[in-house]
């Protein structure tokens, strides 16, 4: 069961690198449903993995299989509005799971703290570390991000402290986000390497 979060936790989680403290407490449509089906995916052996949902912005997104090495891409196909300062700020709502490929899922639910890292297009880097669960036995982890949106390619990385981090499971664990500038094309096409094929990530599981 998904809570909003509280003052405490916003605080808990802020980073001194730079902190991804959220604008709002409420998590996007869709992550409660990404949530239990994360839970039934880590029971049945699926490897910790992340999924990203805008709230205040419009999003089209990809992943591929795994051994492909390649990291799940996203295009902002609707941005959040330019505030006061002429700044759009994306607000994100992040869905980490417990990793199931072990056969100790049941032990991470009651264990896991996580890690969001963000570097933007100019080279900046945004952490929130030490995530906590948000109930005692919790198999994903619902927490949201905001961040200054800029042209380019911004990577979002979210993996479990104490696993192998986004680099032990690329395709589930990194996005690329793009913005104005390099929008991603899927190129793929039948007779290629099939490992290299995109995939749609809906935007709520099937």
């Amino acid at each position: 069961m998904i809570r909003p979060l509280s003052a405490i936790d916003r605080t808990r989680t802020q980073s001194k690198e730079g902190g991804l403290v959220p604008r709002t407490a409420k998590p996007a449509d869709g992550a409660a449903l990404w949530a239990n089906y994360l839970e039934k995916e880590s029971k049945s052996g699926l490897a910790g993995v992340a999924v990203i949902l805008a709230g205040n912005a419009e999003l089209e997104r990809w992943d591929f299989s795994y051994g492909s090495g390649l990291a799940k891409k996203a295009n902002v196909k609707k941005p959040p509005p330019p505030n006061g300062e002429g700044r759009r700020i994306l607000d994100l709502t992040v869905v980490m799971s417990v990793s199931g490929h072990t056969g100790q899922a049941d032990a991470f639910a009651k264990s896991n703290t996580y890690t969001i890292k963000v570097t933007r297009p100019d080279g900046g880097i945004h952490w929130m570390r030490n995530i906590p669960r948000k109930s005692a036995i919790e198999y994903a982890t619902v927490q949201n991000v905001s961040f200054p949106l800029d042209e380019g390619v911004t990577v979002l990385e979210a993996w479990a402290d104490g696993s192998a981090g986004a680099g032990g499971y690329l395709e589930g664990r990194r996005y690329e986000i793009h913005f104005q500038k390099q929008p991603y094309r899927p190129s793929w096409t039948w007779g290629d390497d099939e490992k290299l094929r995109p995939f749609v990530e809906p935007r709520i599981p099937y």
